[in-house]
């Protein structure tokens, strides 16, 4: 898939693969039909999956082949041009919008609607450049990081109301895509979605080891029907070396740390790092410490953020009230975000 990004693959390589798909399929189903021994079965399963992999190359490698090298990411979006009708989400994202615009002021209304509804224009070009010294700019974003850390701050919440793990895990799985639903399933949420549900669904089948090969598996899936996010979504790209951090070095890091929100902000930091130099030519000398203090915020602004837009879509009395909370935690990361970028040399350009 990565070659198919970059290169043009010859079309009879291209079938290659799924011929070679198709075999492979055919010759363990038939092996397994003739042998009944346990290990055979699974080398059947091995054969099977592997065979899969291969058709699904050949799928990508296809799509990739006949979308015009010089079309622009819109017109490439296959998730773009086949998204559900926006009407009705359209006109609950714009009451949305409203009551954050009318119960908080800017810039805090323009960070909790990066967040929650993955909008970016309300933001000045002054504090597009902050956010881009202190390294926060992933923060006004539906990432897969701030989907997992929801997720993670939602089963503890689930436990604490009396709930068992497995359970509080369901409920933090329905919750997460109640609301993608709910800002309209826009395309960046999806994949962070996805991206957040592998480690749930991992976790409540006991299979937290296997998180790295569901990740893999979500990934080949997702660039199976959408081939040129490799290459074109630097979003896409974050969010799968965020989500990756979380699962080879969090736990390591949250041994020695003892702390779920810190260990998950520094690996998702250190994998993303290069990618982030590679991409903006420049590297945030106070990054660390304002994700430190900022990335375990977002999880609990997240949902405070949802409960004060349904209470405001409600009732505006309720908005009000429920306003108060989310924009005192908001206050906190505007001031520490403003105080950090005007340190001098905040920031290496290369």
């Amino acid at each position: 898939m990565l070659l198919a990004s970059f290169l043009a693959i010859p079309k009879f390589i291209i079938w290659e693969f799924f011929i070679l798909g198709i075999f492979y399929c055919l010759f363990f189903i038939i092996l397994n039909l003739q042998r009944t021994n346990h290990s055979k079965h699974r080398k059947f399963l091995k054969g099977v999956a592997f065979g899969l992999c291969l058709i699904s190359l050949g799928l990508g490698f296809l799509r990739m082949s006949l979308v015009p090298p010089d079309a622009k990411q819109s017109d490439r979006s296959v998730l773009h041009q086949g998204e559900i009708p926006q009407g009705f989400f359209e006109n609950i994202k714009t009451k949305m919008r409203e009551v954050i615009n009318t119960n908080l002021p800017n810039p805090q209304s323009a960070i909790l609607s990066g967040i929650l509804l993955g909008d970016k224009a309300s933001f000045s070009k002054d504090w597009k450049q902050k956010l881009s010294n202190t390294g926060t700019s992933h923060i006004v974003a539906v990432s897969g990081m701030n989907i997992v850390m929801l997720s993670s701050i939602l089963v503890i919440l689930g436990v604490a109301l009396g709930l068992y793990r497995t359970q509080a895990l369901w409920f933090s799985l329905i919750f997460i895509w109640l609301f993608i639903a709910l800002i309209g399933f826009q395309v960046s949420a999806i994949r962070a979605g996805v991206m957040g549900s592998v480690l749930i669904i991992c976790q409540i089948l006991g299979r937290k080891g296997a998180s790295f090969r569901a990740l893999v598996l979500a990934v080949m899936v997702m660039l199976v029907v959408e081939p040129s996010l490799l290459k074109n979504s630097l979003s896409f790209q974050l969010s799968v070396l965020a989500t990756l951090g979380l699962i080879q070095l969090s736990s390591v890091i949250n041994k020695k740390i003892k702390s779920e929100a810190f260990s998950a902000t520094v690996a998702a930091q250190i994998f993303t790092l290069p990618l982030l130099i590679y991409s903006f030519n420049s590297f945030s000398l106070v990054g660390l410490p304002v994700n430190l203090l900022v990335v375990p915020l977002i999880s609990v602004v997240m949902v405070l953020g949802i409960t004060f837009l349904i209470g405001g879509l409600l009732s505006t009395t309720l908005g009000v009230i429920l306003a108060w909370p989310v924009g005192v935690l908001l206050s906190f990361i505007v001031w520490v975000i403003d105080i950090f970028s005007k340190i001098p040399f905040a920031v290496l350009r290369f």
